[in-house]
């Protein structure tokens, strides 16, 4: 019989830590990983009016873009509330509702719940990469003194 050996720790070795902050650290990395293979994806979503995909194909593009939201949505949420762009905070609205609600009962119901997929990871990329220029600006500068713009010559 396979049985799991079950270690037991004190409390006083057990630390809790956030992992907010360390998410958002790794943000760059991720978002750089995904954010081609998603920004293709929702360039097709966003086209599928003019190219009228198969009902095969659209479901693998949709699967996609479920898959970008779903991986993309954890870091626009460990974004502080004061420091999330509006841009960020609708779009996870509208991905909650799109997760929830499914595509519609309708003739054009999943290109339409694809597009909408596309714009929400749109949004969080937009979000995140708004988030990560105002992160990188703070430490621009010397210490003590305002911050430099980073467009500044």
């Amino acid at each position: 019989m396979d049985e799991q050996l079950q270690h037991d720790r004190p409390a006083e070795y057990t630390i809790e830590v956030p992992l907010g902050p360390l998410v958002l650290q790794v943000a760059d990395v991720v978002e750089d990983h995904i954010a081609e293979a998603a920004r293709l994806d929702i360039a097709r979503a966003r086209s599928t009016v003019l190219t009228q995909p198969g009902a095969a194909s659209l479901a693998k593009l949709t699967a996609r873009l479920l898959q970008h939201c779903a991986v993309l949505a954890p870091f626009v949420e460990c974004m502080p509330a004061d420091q999330r762009p509006e841009r960020g905070s609708e779009a996870l609205k509208t991905w909650a509702r799109l997760r929830d609600q499914g595509p519609a009962d309708e003739p054009l119901g999943d290109r339409s719940y694809a597009r909408l997929l596309a714009y929400a990871a749109r949004d969080m990329l937009d979000a995140l990469g708004e988030h990560r220029s105002a992160q990188r600006a703070r430490f621009v500068g010397r210490t003590g003194l305002p911050p430099v713009r980073s467009d500044a010559p």
